[in-house]
């Protein structure tokens, strides 16, 4: 897990564009009520968690918001305004996997169940953060296939508000395996303005390439997808961490849909069919790291140099 002082340190050492708020402002506070956990920062929204809910039957964030106040995923369920596809599937920001070990939680055809937590909503020193055990069951629900442990972190950059994740999968009773799919990983939807296909959205990843055609299946190491909403500049960075089992693949999509999948190689065009296999009692790790970040029309932030203070952070485990 994350050295929380380390990780103040190489935040503190960012030289990126000054958008996010000071230290001393990033007052962050969880609220707790049945199934979910509000986020605020200075009293004002960065994100909902969602735990039980009986249509989208798998943890996820809802009505994310950046540091200008500016919800930068589609509304859950869809607003009328936007683009109605995927409404259940496409809660915001979520992980899931469309083949592990025959079942499908991204289609929400297997159920992802909440189990507790392993630590309470806290603060410690200058971030948030909290941990929960999630259960991936079989598609009728009678088999365990894995456990996931899943600490989440919040902190703020002067680029924005970061999101990190870090999960831990296991099972003692058994082999499993994550499969071959486009639809694997951590995804994000966009609200519909910001889309590429018929919005103002733009895609760039860290191989300097644009579009959603030119990005999907092409290896990276992030990805970022804004817009403008209000003269502003919003949008999502998202970053797999460096110590993932192998480079992510990325399925992006111009109605405003983009995920992080190191598993569909062959599905994603890369090779042939991927099956990552995980033994009884051994643990796959899987990481990643969500910039939310706003700036005024015509600047820009320093998305390389975001994704070097991530992986400070996670280096200095």
């Amino acid at each position: 897990m994350l050295n929380i002082s380390r990780m103040w340190l190489a935040l503190t050492l960012l030289t990126l564009v000054p958008l996010g708020h000071a230290k001393d402002d990033f007052k962050i506070r969880f609220a707790e009520s049945p199934g979910k956990v509000s986020i605020t920062v200075a009293e004002r929204p960065l994100a909902t968690y969602y735990y039980q809910d009986t249509i989208t039957t798998r943890p996820y964030f809802a009505h994310v918001y950046t540091p200008a106040g500016i919800q930068v995923t589609r509304s859950h369920p869809p607003d009328p305004k936007e683009l109605q596809d995927h409404g259940p599937m496409h809660p915001g920001i979520w992980l899931a996997f469309g083949d592990l070990s025959g079942h499908d939680s991204w289609r929400l055809k297997a159920k992802i169940a909440h189990r507790g937590f392993l630590e309470r909503p806290h603060i410690t020193e200058d971030t948030g953060r909290f941990t929960v055990q999630n259960e991936y069951l079989s598609e009728d629900e009678h088999a365990l296939i894995c456990t996931e442990t899943c600490r989440y972190t919040f902190a703020n950059l002067p680029a924005g508000w970061l999101i990190i994740t870090e999960s831990s999968f296991k099972s003692d009773n058994n082999d499993f395996y994550f499969g071959d799919q486009e639809e694997m990983g951590l995804g994000i939807r966009l609200p519909s303005a910001i889309r590429e296909d018929g919005g103002n959205g733009r895609i760039l990843n860290s191989r300097g390439l644009t579009t959603a055609d030119k990005t999907w299946g092409q290896p990276a190491a992030w990805c970022d997808y804004s817009g403008t909403i209000d003269d502003t500049v919003v949008g999502v960075t998202l970053m797999a961490s460096p110590h993932n089992a192998r480079e992510s693949w990325w399925h992006n999509r111009g109605y405003g849909f983009f995920a992080c999948n190191l598993f569909g190689r062959q599905a994603m065009q890369q090779g042939p069919p991927s099956k990552l296999l995980v033994k009884r009692g051994e643990v796959f790790h899987l990481g990643y790291a969500i910039l939310l970040h706003s700036s005024p029309h015509g600047k820009t932030i320093d998305h390389a140099q975001a994704f070097q203070a991530y992986r400070t952070i996670v280096n200095s485990r």
